[in-house]
């Protein structure tokens, strides 16, 4: 028993409870200590063997000496963990009785494991949190589409009226000549081909318009920059007509590609180019102008600037104009366009940023970085 209780790896002391006049436990005196629980607690043995739990160690919870008085006088056996103010260290505690209010105890330190359980618990919740702010970032962006695809109706039912007329003349055309009874195979076949790019055109629009609404985007894919936004100005072609607005495109050839969710950044560029169309124009201007450059900014990363001729902003709006809700419409809109585009280029580990200088138009450009192949 004495070379067990001597050379066991887990803390093991022998107590007595001290009961009070009304036979209450308030007190136990520890009576043997193994060598382990020196190595377990950091306490010499010397210091408390002898000694009341209350001299050795004063700052114990009364609890502890309830809890171990009724397990030395009932003879009810616990297994429990606690943690020791004294050692600041968290134990595996087996107790039970032994004979005369006397109570042992065997234990060990799981600190390590508890700082582990602790650690995994709050990245769990970390992740969670970060996984649920995702989330809350999705459904505001989809949000911000569907506004835009609103602000935008006017424009979108004109460019999807374009093919529809088309495909109508195609048809009068064709039914003429049936009428007629006019037999030119080629001339019908060229009309019926016309009618075919109109319809295959209408149907582009359609999907495009459908791919930006729905909830959920495709994820990151490899993309080409200027792909998208020729998509872009492509949907917008019949909003820029209507502003009477001189769009100029200087997107540099064969630029490395670069890893995206494709829907995301066309609604990035979409709020970029909106914001361009929607800035006040100094009266002496003869045309709205707005210019769209993409090039490689470095070895790893590929810039868009969006570039507008309007009166500029004053250095408090543009430092402004990325916040959530600040609109420059005069209460028009949710004001949430440009701030969702910096948390989307942000989520690219991307760059957002304006430059504007009163009287000179406004800039507003990101960076990408270059897919690694």
């Amino acid at each position: 028993y004495q070379y067990l209780f001597d050379n066991m790896t887990d803390g093991f002391v022998i107590c007595k409870i001290i009961c009070d006049e009304q036979g209450v436990p308030c007190n136990y005196r520890i009576i043997e200590a193994n060598k382990a629980y020196e190595a377990q607690t950091g306490i010499a043995i010397s210091d408390i063997v002898g000694k009341t739990v209350l001299e050795a160690l004063p700052d114990i919870e009364e609890s502890w000496i309830k809890i171990y008085g009724e397990i030395a006088l009932t003879h009810v056996s616990r297994s429990f963990e606690l943690y020791n103010h004294s050692t600041r260290r968290y134990y595996q505690t087996n107790a039970f009785s032994l004979y005369n209010g006397q109570f042992a105890r065997v234990f060990k330190d799981i600190t390590d494991q508890k700082l582990s359980e602790v650690a995994l618990k709050r990245s769990e919740e970390s992740q969670r949190f970060g996984e649920h702010a995702r989330e809350r970032e999705k459904e505001v962006a989809h949000l911000d589409r569907l506004n835009t695809m609103g602000e935008m109706a006017t424009g979108l039912a004109h460019e999807l009226n374009q093919p529809l007329a088309a495909i109508a003349t195609y048809a009068d055309v064709a039914l003429r000549m049936l009428d007629a009874e006019v037999t030119q195979p080629e001339k019908l076949r060229e009309i019926i081909t016309g009618a075919r790019q109109q319809a295959l055109r209408a149907s582009e629009i359609i999907q495009h318009l459908r791919r930006l609404v729905k909830k959920q985007t495709v994820g990151r894919v490899k993309t080409d920059i200027n792909h998208l936004i020729e998509s872009v100005v492509t949907l917008l072609a019949a909003d820029l007509q209507l502003r009477g607005v001189d769009l100029h495109l200087k997107l540099s050839e064969n630029l490395p590609s670069l890893m995206l969710d494709d829907v995301q950044i066309e609604q990035v560029i979409i709020n970029l180019l909106r914001n361009a169309l929607e800035v006040e124009v100094d009266v002496g201007a003869k045309m709205r102008e707005v210019t769209i450059r993409s090039y490689l900014a470095s070895n790893s990363l590929v810039r868009v600037e969006v570039t507008d001729n309007g009166s500029g902003m004053e250095p408090e709006v543009s430092s402004q104009i990325f916040n959530a809700f600040y609109s420059t419409k005069g209460g028009q809109g949710m004001g949430m366009g440009l701030s969702i585009s910096r948390s989307i280029i942000e989520a690219h580990d991307g760059h957002l940023w304006a430059n504007s200088e009163w009287g000179q138009g406004s800039t507003l450009s990101f960076s990408l970085p270059v897919l690694n192949v």
